[in-house]
């Protein structure tokens, strides 16, 4: 397996830092957008994210803040000592209100120095008209989930 394109976080960050409007948005699969991210993953990454599930946002801004988060919970995972079962789970649940996609990791939680990076993922998520949300596993590790409200995939079904 290949790691990453460390590129590809830099094409999400620097658009964001010079103030550059996200693309227009336009309906794509979650699992495309997943599947993409995912591929070269130097860990093995479980993906549970069903054909059916669309957002409404930028592909490139979400496809590279995708990757951007698999990269860093594969690097956090490798850096996992004593842990028992290492592992990279990437889910989507449809919800009455909201779609969430989220990226799991059996590594340590993000310390203090991950504060920037955070924000600036944070911040591509209000950008792509979401939230992010990062919480420690209960099994360990951390789990990022981002939030799209459901206003925004229920335009498609009209």
């Amino acid at each position: 397996m290949h790691a990453p394109d460390a590129r590809l976080a830099e094409t999400m960050i620097l658009p964001l830092r010079a103030g550059a409007d996200p693309a227009r948005p336009t309906w794509i699969s979650a699992r495309r957008v997943v599947d993409a991210a995912v591929s070269g993953a130097g860990t093995a990454v479980t993906v549970d994210v069903p054909d059916g599930h669309v957002i409404h946002a930028d592909p490139g801004l979400l496809g590279a803040m995708l990757a951007d988060l698999v990269a860093r919970a594969c690097r956090a995972t490798g850096a996992a000592l004593g842990v028992g079962r290492r592992e990279v789970v990437v889910t989507s649940v449809l919800l009455p209100d909201a779609i969430e996609l989220e990226v799991a990791d059996s590594g340590p939680v993000p310390s203090a120095t991950d504060h920037v990076w955070l924000e600036q993922q944070a911040h591509a998520a209000r950008r792509l008209g979401g939230t992010l949300d990062v919480r420690p596993c209960p099994e360990g590790g951390t789990a990022v989930t981002l939030r799209f409200p459901r206003r925004l995939t229920a335009r498609r079904a009209a």
